[in-house]
């Protein structure tokens, strides 16, 4: 049982995030103590509706970062972290504060993807437009952008699995959608870079 759960909160952190790890290791604490009160009282329905209580709750949070809801109430629990939920997947107004903020990848690995999620304020959202630059020492700014997605929404809670995946996934389709090298995503003598132009928002 300890293996178990071990494992799934291992899995949930890593699949999911710090947030949704959260709530799931508070509930399932909740579903413990209750069974463990409820073998002392058995005639008590209390803990019994409790521990029902529980389970679907936990169940209700995986399902909902499962990526098979809208995002409806961000305001309320955060954004699905297990896909990329773009903009225009909100049935939300959605208020664009000032000052857009930039971010270079240069290794299009976890950790960078991590770095920069911690380093976001907590209890907001951002607006993410995503580009590529096949070689930034020799960039020019007037030059056509290679926009990788539609601009989407992500928050400190995000998980870095999942951004770190969609930035390689994008890449590879741009790719092979126009019939570039392979090598133009790899640093071999160029210095290509994703770059991730950013602003808060408050969804309303």
């Amino acid at each position: 049982m300890i293996l178990f759960l071990l494992s799934f909160f291992t899995f949930t952190y890593i699949y999911f995030g710090l947030f949704v790890f959260i709530q799931i290791f508070i509930w399932t604490i909740i579903f413990f103590l209750s069974n463990f009160l409820h073998g002392i009282n058995p005639l008590s329905k209390e803990f019994i509706i409790i521990r029902i209580m529980s389970i679907l709750v936990i169940i209700f949070i995986l399902y909902y970062n499962s990526g098979n809801l809208t995002v409806a109430a961000t305001t309320i629990l955060p954004l699905s972290i297990s896909k990329i939920t773009y903009v225009d997947e909100i049935n939300q107004s959605i208020y664009i504060g000032n000052g857009p903020r930039f971010e270079v990848f240069e290794s299009f690995e976890i950790e960078e993807t991590k770095d920069f999620l911690t380093r976001l304020e907590d209890d907001a959202n951002y607006l993410i437009n995503m580009e590529f630059i096949p070689d930034v020492t020799n960039h020019d700014e007037d030059a056509p952008q290679l926009i990788l997605s539609k601009p989407f929404l992500i928050n400190t809670n995000s998980s870095p699995t999942t951004i770190t995946k969609f930035i390689n996934e994008r890449l590879n389709f741009r790719v092979d959608y126009f019939y570039l090298d392979d090598s133009i995503i790899q640093n071999t003598g160029t210095t290509p870079i994703v770059k991730f132009t950013f602003v808060k928002v408050t969804l309303f």
